[in-house]
């Protein structure tokens, strides 16, 4: 019991912690008619992070196959996308694959936790870091690439 309330309670704190990245987050229209959230850094790089609309579900606009864009642009400047940030596809249950762009170094911790539509993940060898339970509850995962 006491394992599942502190399960509980380090979910609610990520959960927290992914509503407070969201303030941050730039929703940018990479593709027409596709949208990804970012945080943008000075240096003109990229972070992909949460687009959730509350604090137990994800955002409803990664659907199917997902592929990350190398570049985003936004305000006339271009950002290389590094990263994918904590909770960045938290509860993102109606994707069913992903592919991670060359250039990506960073998946952070529960990046895409409890995805559980997520069948199949692409990540290039220049991946560096994986986070803490970073595929955690994608129990349809089965292929890895």
């Amino acid at each position: 019991m006491k394992k599942l309330i502190l399960a509980f309670l380090a979910a609610m704190c990520c959960t927290v912690m992914a509503l407070a990245a969201n303030s941050k987050a730039t929703k940018i229209e990479y593709e027409p008619g596709k949208i990804m959230y970012f945080i943008l850094n000075e240096n003109h790089t990229a972070t992909v992070t949460w687009g959730g609309n509350d604090s137990f579900s994800g955002t409803t606009e990664y659907a199917g196959s997902i592929t990350i864009p190398s570049t985003v642009r936004y305000d006339e400047k271009d950002y290389t996308v590094t990263g994918i940030g904590d909770n960045a596809f938290l509860f993102c249950n109606t994707m069913s694959s992903v592919t991670i762009p060359e250039g990506v170094t960073s998946i952070g911790a529960w990046a895409f936790r409890a995805c559980q539509g997520l069948n199949s993940i692409t990540i290039p060898e220049g991946v560096t870091s994986i986070g803490e339970m970073a595929f955690m509850a994608c129990t349809r995962l089965n292929s890895i690439t």
